[in-house]
């Protein structure tokens, strides 16, 4: 499926992928927030009480959000996909030449963060 205009030349493999780590990331401490529900009141949060998992899955959609809403504020849009086509021909002796396509695929990645010094 093509998608219409200039939609098909954004990575948006990349771009999903990096939503997605960021939600993942961010609620990731939500298990750690759940286990300390244990500790303040373990006679009604153990991990056997529904109460227990509410409070987890809660913890980690919210704590995803966070990430996930900062990742689409520095990066609202895929980047766009640079496809370069090579094409070599190959002649040995008298046989016919040979045609070989490459394809190479280029896309921008974000910096590391710089550390304050």
């Amino acid at each position: 499926m093509q998608l219409p205009g200039k939609m098909g030349d954004l990575d948006f493999g990349n771009w999903v992928m990096g939503l997605g780590a960021a939600f993942i990331g961010g609620g990731a401490g939500a298990f750690s927030a759940g286990l300390a529900t244990i500790i303040v009141d373990p006679h009604d949060f153990n991990i056997y009480t529904l109460k227990f998992w509410q409070v987890v899955l809660g913890t980690f959609v919210i704590s995803g959000l966070g990430p996930f809403f900062a990742f689409l504020h520095t990066k609202p849009l895929p980047d766009i996909k640079q496809v370069t086509t090579t094409t070599q021909t190959i002649t040995t002796g008298n046989s016919p030449p040979k045609v070989i396509e490459t394809l190479k695929e280029t896309h921008t990645e974000p910096l590391e963060p710089k550390g304050d010094n």
